[in-house]
């Protein structure tokens, strides 16, 4: 059941503002200018020291970015095998922090962009006022690590820094480099040169009326236009074109089996053929998370699981699910 000593974050009873949230652009507002100093706080000299450093900008293939970051504990993913193969990573720390990293290759194999987003607890999926974790920490150590496999041991002096609010923005021989560093959220990106990064929303796999239809033949009753939300007792699907978000409630402890019945019945209306076992077994299977959250990406969708306790002071648990191919 839920460990309440390490899960405080509260969730919100309220499915809109939880949604509008999600679209809000990631802006790291007060960063000040970076002071160039260092960026694991190994000392100087320790970036040339690292054996995963490179003499040149070589470029890197996949898998050597996704070692890195698997010895650092994150877990990885095949989040689309084509045409554009994307790899994504992901780590929940034990004090909340919650770390996504999602690399592209190109036809050649090679690394042509790398994405980096942290943010505490209770900021994704929640619109909890006390978030948990330190982001700071296992950003720089991420951003290390990624920038000694793709840049030159020269080119990675320049992301050296040891401010609490960093911006940043470089251009180096393999590309350019943008990175924003706080406590509370990072976020980082490394372009390769003639490369453009992919963004965007994309939508579900199966149109919002199609997923209506099968909760309210499930016993939900549904409403609403641009965000339709469909209920019934302690529970409650949000969805949009994008997203949809699914929330149950129940008085502690909130049994997983109630979970997984609901969460069954959203990925039977979501998930269609071959990927539909899959899809749900991953799910079924991280219905209670260690610290509270796990995100990964499983049968073209990319799902994040959250149990905390609401503000009403019952158990809770969140489901979210978007396409695997849109933004972080």
């Amino acid at each position: 059941m839920l460990n309440h000593d390490r899960r405080r974050a509260r969730i919100r009873d309220r499915q809109i503002l939880v949604l509008a949230l999600m679209f809000v652009p990631f802006v790291l507002s007060g960063c000040g200018p970076a002071t160039v100093q260092r960026l694991t706080g190994h000392g100087n000299g320790a970036e040339s020291s690292s054996p995963n450093a490179r003499a040149t900008s070589r470029g890197a293939k996949l898998a050597e970015v996704e070692q890195v970051l698997k010895e650092q504990d994150y877990v990885c993913y095949e989040t689309v095998p084509k045409p554009n193969v994307i790899h994504s990573c992901y780590l929940t720390a034990p004090d909340g922090a919650e770390m996504a990293v999602r690399m592209r290759a190109a036809a050649d194999g090679e690394v042509v962009e790398v994405t980096l987003k942290g943010r505490q607890s209770g900021t994704r999926g929640s619109t909890s006022p006390d978030p948990r974790g330190d982001v700071l920490e296992p950003s720089k150590d991420a951003l290390t690590a990624i920038s000694h496999v793709l840049l030159s041991v020269e080119d990675t002096k320049h992301l050296q820094v040891e401010n609490v609010r960093v911006t940043k923005r470089i251009s180096v021989p393999w590309g350019s480099v943008q990175v924003g560093l706080s406590t509370q959220q990072a976020f980082a990106s490394f372009v390769r040169a003639g490369s453009k990064p992919l963004g965007g929303k994309h939508p579900l796999p199966v149109p919002r009326e199609e997923v209506v239809r099968g909760l309210r033949a499930a016993g939900f009753v549904c409403e609403g236009d641009f965000s339709l939300n469909c209920g019934k007792r302690d529970v409650n699907v949000s969805i949009r074109e994008t997203v949809i978000l699914l929330a149950v409630w129940g008085h502690p402890p909130l049994a997983d089996t109630v979970v997984a019945a609901h969460t069954e019945t959203l990925l039977q209306q979501v998930a269609k053929g071959a990927t539909r076992d899959a899809v749900t077994s991953w799910a079924k299977a991280r219905l209670n998370p260690e610290y509270g959250f796990v995100q990964g990406d499983v049968g073209g969708l990319h799902i994040e699981i959250v149990r905390d306790e609401s503000i009403t002071h019952r158990d809770a648990a969140e489901v979210i699910i978007h396409d695997a191919r849109s933004a972080l």
